[in-house]
């Protein structure tokens, strides 16, 4: 068995990470940080696992608010799509939200398309009404951390 065994690391209280197969910075590409009152739980166990930058996938408002506590850490990744909501059509509301995570300087648009959504939204993801919506996103990238 590679790696630390979980029982071993369990047994220490997760404090003494694995040796590192490879070097360089360590990236988490998906945290869902949704707990303010326990989000900082994850950022110390980044830090004795020497992860150098969380992607936290959180409500902007949140992300927003994580980043400023943990400048170094937290690299924000905003939804750039959710659940159908009848109060307004979703491009409206998703370009709404693109542009909003533009504003905050956020540099990652995590697009979320399960199954569900497309079942419930009757349409898949080469859909033109989605059109709008990738060039906005591909209006967002830019470099999101230097090393």
């Amino acid at each position: 068995m590679q790696g630390q065994p979980l029982e071993e690391a369990r047994a220490a209280g997760f404090a003494t990470p694995p040796p590192h197969k490879v070097a360089g910075p360590i990236v988490d590409m998906h945290t869902h940080m949704t707990e303010p009152a326990r989000d900082h739980e994850l950022v110390e166990a980044a830090r004795i696992y020497q992860i150098s930058r969380i992607v936290a996938i959180t409500p902007l408002d949140m992300g927003v608010k994580l980043q400023a506590r943990f400048p170094n850490e937290i690299v924000i990744a905003s939804r750039a799509f959710r659940e159908p909501d009848t109060s307004e059509p979703f491009e409206v509301r998703t370009l709404k939200m693109i542009g909003q995570a533009k504003a905050h300087g956020v540099p990652i648009i995590k697009f979320w398309f399960a199954p569900r959504i497309r079942d419930r939204m009757d349409f898949l993801l080469d859909d033109p009404r989605l059109d709008a919506v990738f060039e906005a996103i591909a209006g967002t990238s830019s470099a999101c951390w230097s090393t």
